[in-house]
């Protein structure tokens, strides 16, 4: 079985919808290089760029859009939440994809601001107008789930799989949630139900990853390594990650920076296989080595790993016991994501260490 991208699946993950499929983006150089600010993280820069409004911004809704963006990224979710409701406002009366577009950030902000039945309303709107959205039914599950409503979240992501049952990404994705909130035995009957389902008619890889997740380890290197030598280039990377972490979760370090780095040698640089070397680098305690990895993984510029990088590359100095580039390089972070708690809590222990350091 090959892997299927279906109708709304690519809604999952709202971060990455960000930019694309505007059209007039081009035709405008403010809303542009905004975009482009978003897309590197410099979301101060975009969010000056879009309320100072030089140059010609005829495309209004669209820089309210990219403005209530950046705030959502920068972790400034009231503002985020108050500027995409005023994007929504300014409709032309014409349903069109860009209101379900910012209808999914506005649930995101609801979301993140902890008012899961806002978040619902909006899914609810949305579905009331597309009852088969994947989409809508997966966020509408992962809210519920998060609030603690185990029988409504069931009932959204069944119904989801039941839309397209042979999506294994939802599947995966669905199962990940089940674990992150302590679920894990649901979410395996969910890739259970598929491998029973579909048995011999599952490609090397589809078998393979399902057994990752199931915890089947031995059988998921099997098919993995399987699947890694008959890939194509753009597939490697991929498989790699998943193959590496068989290796990871058994101790064995050396077999997963075999895999990483055989990936790495021949074929594009990828920053997330650059992150797995990297963590196990540190887990050896070859912390110059990881940070190494990590810098060339940041230096691919890819925003979707780029954070996860930079917070691993905080821990290996501290775990080399620099703590004056560990501190230098939390505040690298918290410029970027100053709504991470936890990271603000870790400054705090570093300021500490450095203080000692010097006494």
């Amino acid at each position: 079985m090959r892997r299927r991208v279906t109708r709304g699946l690519t809604l999952l993950l709202c971060s990455t919808l960000l930019l694309c499929g505007c059209s007039f983006h081009n035709e405008n150089p403010v809303l542009s290089e905004a975009a482009k600010q978003i897309q590197t993280l410099h979301y101060d820069e975009a969010i000056a760029k879009l309320k100072n409004g030089k140059g010609d911004l005829s495309k209004a809704r669209e820089a309210k859009r990219l403005l209530g963006i950046a705030y959502l990224k920068k972790g400034s979710y009231k503002k985020a939440a108050a500027t995409l409701k005023k994007a929504l406002s300014m409709s032309n009366g014409l349903l069109c994809e860009e209101d379900f577009d910012l209808s999914y950030y506005l649930a995101q902000c609801y979301r993140k601001m902890g008012k899961a039945e806002e978040a619902q309303k909006v899914y609810e709107h949305i579905l009331a107008l597309r009852p088969h959205d994947l989409t809508a039914l997966y966020e509408m599950g992962a809210t519920k789930l998060a609030a603690g409503d185990l029988t409504g979240a069931a009932a959204s992501l069944d119904k989801a799989v039941n839309e397209d049952p042979g999506n294994l990404d939802l599947r995966i994705r669905i199962f990940q949630m089940y674990a992150q909130n302590g679920k894990e035995d649901t979410g395996k009957a969910v890739l259970s139900e598929a491998r029973n389902r579909y048995g011999s008619k599952l490609s090397a890889y589809d078998r393979g990853r399902l057994d990752f997740y199931l915890g089947n380890n031995a059988e998921a290197q099997s098919g993995l390594e399987k699947a890694l030598a008959q890939a194509g280039e753009k597939e490697k990377a991929g498989i790699a990650l998943l193959l590496g972490q068989t290796g990871e979760k058994q101790g064995q370090y050396q077999y997963a920076i075999d895999i990483y780095s055989s990936v790495l040698k021949t074929g594009e640089p990828d920053a997330r296989l650059y992150n797995r070397r990297a963590l196990c680098k540190m887990a050896l305690k070859e912390y110059a080595e990881a940070i190494t990895d990590l810098e060339a993984g940041l230096a691919r510029k890819d925003p979707s790993a780029s954070r996860t990088l930079l917070r691993n590359e905080v821990t290996a100095y501290e775990y080399s016991g620099d703590f004056t580039k560990a501190k230098e390089k939390m505040k690298e972070y918290l410029s970027l994501y100053p709504g991470d708690s936890e990271a603000q809590r870790e400054e705090i222990f570093l300021s500490t260490r450095n203080e000692e350091a010097t006494e």
